[in-house]
């Protein structure tokens, strides 16, 4: 399914804006909900970009994502992703793979894409209570420069909400992805 999917929501990226006008730049999730709170997997316009881990902080730096080389009103990307409470957490029960004790809700939003002036890697901050921001900066989130500080606890007072559904993908759009990645399929060239 991720493959499947990162295929449609390149495809859906590509075909915003002339390619010449984008930079495929990489994606790193950063999470500002608390100790007892992870990413366990989230999505930008289809593609799926990983997890981040619940001591807070941001995850690994994932591959890419065409952004504009020069911001405009009115980007926005969908964004869905799920957190996971860890709060009632039975350490015995995990360590096995048991995850019974742990809440985890799957949120979705159409976020804009925060204004920049020079084109950087792209970070999705994540906030509590479903809430997100995605922004391109080329400074760390650890930095003093970097757009949103992880010192800010004001932050996420600009994040969007998410909605809760009950899955990442409809079944509409996933049979809609698979019907984009056969037609992709039929139109690659055959190299060997």
């Amino acid at each position: 399914m991720t493959a499947l999917l990162s295929a449609a929501g390149y495809i859906s990226l590509s075909q915003r804006a002339n390619a010449a006008d984008h930079s495929a730049v990489g994606v790193t999730g950063v999470q500002h909900a608390g100790l007892n709170t992870s990413i366990s997997a989230f999505y930008v316009d289809g593609m799926y970009f990983g997890k981040v881990p619940r001591q807070g902080g941001g995850g690994s730096v994932f591959c890419c994502i065409g952004l504009p080389k020069i911001w405009r009103p009115g980007l926005t990307v969908d964004i869905r992703w799920s957190e996971t409470d860890w709060t009632n957490e039975v350490v015995a029960e995990t360590d096995v793979g048991n995850v019974q004790s742990l809440r985890s809700v799957v949120y979705k939003a159409i976020v804009p894409v925060e204004k920049y002036d020079a084109i950087g890697p792209v970070y999705v901050h994540f906030f509590d209570h479903g809430r997100v921001r995605f922004i391109s900066s080329l400074y760390w989130p650890e930095g003093p420069e970097h757009p949103i500080l992880m010192v800010d606890s004001t932050a996420g007072k600009s994040a969007i909400a998410g909605t809760v559904v009950p899955d990442y993908f409809t079944p509409a759009e996933l049979t809609e992805a698979a019907a984009k990645e056969n037609i992709r399929k039929k139109n690659e060239v055959d190299w060997r």
